[in-house]
This record gives C-alpha cells, sequence and structure tokens, in this order.
C-alpha cells in the first residue's frame, strides 16, 4: 500500500492511500473531490506527494500546466503543458503507478518557465484548423484559392507555389516539395507582427525553420501576392507575419514562437485565423461555401476558379505497382499498425512506434516497413520535436486507411 498526501496552497492537506483500491482510476477521482472542495480564484495549484519516495506533482488548474519534482538527493523541478482536464488524469495515474520518472514517456518537460511558455505558444497550433487538416486537401484548397484569386499554381524543380491574397495587402504563401515538405507564410499588413522596414526582425520569424525550406522564401520577386522584405546578410526574404512549416507536423517556427513570447502578441497576429483557417474550416469546399465565407471574391471568379483548378489538378498517389502486388504491400504495412501503431488525433498521421527509442525497435521490421512505405509512395515526415528516436510518422493514406477499416 501506497500512501499520497494532497495539499493546495493554502494550507490545506489530505491523505489518500491505493489500499487495494485501482490506484490509475482512483487517484484522480479523490484530488477531483479535493481539488473541487479547495478550489477558488485565488487557490488554483494542487499538489500530490509521495513522502516516501520524495516525488510530487502539482497541477495548475486553469492554466493546463503540470510540474513534477523531485525533492531528493537535491530538489528539480520540470514543467509541462498538458491542456485540459483530461490529460491530468492521465499524469496523475501515471504519477501514482510509476512515479517521477514514469512521466518522462509522456509529453515534453522543460526545466524553466520560460521554455514552457514557449512550448504554449507553439501548441496553439495544434488547435488550429491548419493542423487539423491533412497535407493534401491543403494543398487541394490552396490550389483553388491560387486559382480563384487569378494566379497560376508555379511547379519548377519539384517544388510547387501555391499564392493568393484579398487585395488589401495581406497574402497567404505557401511551397511544396514532391516530398511532401512544405513552407506556408502568411502576411498581415496591419498585424504588430509586421516588419517589412526591419529586416532583423523578419528574418528572425524564420529562425528554427529548416535551411532547404528558407531557402524558397529567399529572392522571390515582388507580385501583388509575394511581399519580399531586405534580408540582413543581402538579397530578399518574402515579409512574414505567420511562418509554418511541413518538415514535422505542421509547426510555428521557433523565432516565431519567441517573438510572441517577447510581445505578448496572439497567434491571431499571425493572420492565420483568416487567411487560411477560414478556408479550412467549411467543411463542403464549393463554390458556395467560399463565397459565403470571404468578401474578397466575387462568385463568378470563385466558380472559374475551382473549374480551373479541377483541369489542372495532377495531384493523385501513383506507383508503378500492379494493384495486387499494391494490395500486399498495403496490408503488410497494416499489419505492422496494428502491432506498433495509430492515428493521430487530427487525423493527419499515421505514428508508429509510439515511444520507442531506436534501439527498442526490431531492426528487420524498421527497414521492412521504410521500403514498404517508399515502394507506396507513402509521404513521411519527420517526427516532433521531443520524440523518441525510433517514431515513425507518414501522412494518412487513404489506400491504408481502408484497409485499416478491417482492423479496427
Amino acid at each position: 500500500m501506497q500512501t499520497f498526501r494532497f495539499s493546495d496552497d493554502h494550507g490545506n492537506e489530505t491523505t489518500w492511500n491505493t489500499d487495494g483500491a485501482g490506484p490509475a482510476s482512483g487517484a484522480f477521482g479523490a484530488l477531483s473531490a479535493f481539488m473541487d472542495a479547495h478550489s477558488s480564484d485565488d487557490d488554483q495549484s494542487f499538489r500530490i506527494d509521495n513522502d516516501e519516495t520524495g516525488e510530487a506533482l502539482i497541477l495548475h488548474r486553469g492554466t493546463g500546466v503540470i510540474s513534477r519534482v523531485q525533492t531528493r538527493p537535491q530538489e528539480r523541478i520540470e514543467y509541462s503543458f498538458v491542456g485540459n482536464s483530461r490529460n491530468f488524469k492521465t499524469h496523475v495515474s501515471n504519477f501514482v503507478l510509476t512515479g517521477y520518472a514514469g512521466l518522462d514517456r509522456i509529453g515534453a518537460w522543460y526545466s524553466d518557465t520560460a521554455s514552457l511558455e514557449r512550448a504554449r505558444t507553439r501548441r496553439l497550433v495544434e488547435d488550429s484548423a491548419l493542423r487539423r487538416t491533412h497535407p493534401q486537401e491543403l494543398r487541394r484548397r490552396l490550389g483553388i484559392l491560387t486559382a480563384i484569386d487569378g494566379n497560376e499554381v508555379h511547379v519548377a524543380d519539384g517544388v510547387t507555389h501555391y499564392r493568393y491574397g484579398n487585395g488589401a495587402g495581406d497574402t497567404v504563401n505557401a511551397w511544396f516539395t514532391s516530398a511532401g515538405r512544405g513552407l506556408l507564410i502568411t502576411f498581415d499588413h496591419e498585424s504588430d507582427l509586421n516588419a517589412y522596414n526591419d529586416p532583423e526582425t523578419n528574418a528572425a520569424y524564420y529562425d528554427g525553420v529548416p535551411d532547404d525550406l528558407v531557402a524558397l522564401a529567399r529572392d522571390v520577386p515582388d507580385s501583388m501576392t509575394t511581399l519580399s522584405a531586405d534580408h540582413p546578410d543581402g538579397g530578399t526574404l518574402v515579409a512574414a507575419t505567420g511562418v509554418f512549416h511541413f518538415s514535422a507536423p505542421v509547426t510555428m517556427s521557433a523565432g516565431l514562437v519567441a517573438r510572441l513570447q517577447e510581445t505578448s502578441l496572439d497567434i491571431h497576429e499571425t493572420g492565420l485565423s483568416f487567411l487560411v483557417d477560414s478556408f479550412l474550416q467549411i467543411d463542403d469546399f464549393n463554390p458556395d461555401t467560399v463565397a459565403d465565407t470571404t468578401a474578397w471574391w466575387g462568385h463568378d471568379d470563385i466558380a472559374h476558379g475551382f473549374a480551373t483548378y479541377a483541369a489542372t489538378d495532377q495531384h493523385s498517389t501513383q506507383t508503378d505497382l500492379d494493384p495486387e502486388t499494391e494490395a500486399k504491400l498495403v496490408e503488410r504495412f497494416c499489419e505492422s499498425w496494428e502491432r506498433h501503431g495509430y492515428n493521430d488525433p487530427c487525423g493527419v498521421h499515421h505514428i508508429l512506434f509510439d515511444s520507442h527509442d531506436r534501439e527498442n525497435v526490431n531492426e528487420a521490421e524498421l527497414v521492412d516497413l521504410l521500403e514498404i512505405a517508399r515502394k507506396l509512395g507513402l509521404e513521411r515526415v519527420e517526427a516532433p520535436v521531443g520524440s523518441a528516436s525510433g517514431e515513425l510518422w507518414f501522412h494518412v493514406d487513404s489506400r491504408i486507411d481502408a484497409e485499416l477499416e478491417f482492423y479496427s
């Protein structure tokens, strides 16, 4: 039997022990009752201590933050942003079962509050329609919006460039490689993030973006939908108030995260909400629904853009495989998924070997899986920062999802 002590910042305290009751389910229920009894506007932090091990978990109710504490041999504290009470329950249950170290595999932990705040800002992207939209559907919609705005979807050297604007100086530019890597730039000319006349600040927005993706926005000619600012090192860089890259699941650039933290500005200042998300939130994307969403374009232009893009769209998942071979490869991928995988909550990625370090993954199976993915033409992306070294992330593929219906 283990005994845990619950407390708050006002000196209230009680104890709870496992005593044969299911600790994973019982601990959070007992702690929730304690929090509900003592919670107030100035009492929002609640602590669960294991005095025997010298470890503790602190829930910062209302902020979505958790702290884990080690008091022996010396005090150590780390922070994690978990977002909601459902995730609180997961962390409390795991702390009761496995202690401080057992929380390593649940989320990312930070040694200081500044790093935590950067992570919290970055997580705002995960609540956006941009994160919840499959990149293939994103590219389709960007292509249609490009055509509606009277521009051509430009393809050169395996890179596709999409661009559109509202005619008032607010624009979107996006580049995607044939391998699925991409860079999306928003520019809201009225935003406090507008640094067109401050080359160093504008360039800093791109910090943390892989060099090959930053290069896509260098020395781009000015146009009605592209405004390039001077670069401190010479040449130009597309002016941005929002920088999002797709080397891994869509991520806000580290430089932009830092700027938002420094200025206490909100993600809405990037222009993402009205320039991109508003079009991604449309369930039935057609001329009528787009016309209902924006007044930038007339209905005739919108209908013409849809028709133009439909006539030129060549995007599809194509392989040189015969149907029988393709079906067998899909089945083998799904068999591995059944043993080691799941689809992320956004429905955008197949994830395999979640939380597995590379040395804990069967090498032969890993090599075989990567070869299957290559033959099927699946788009692999880097795992998010902080993921275990053995994780594999692929964009969701309709052939895989269709087969997975038989595995649920």
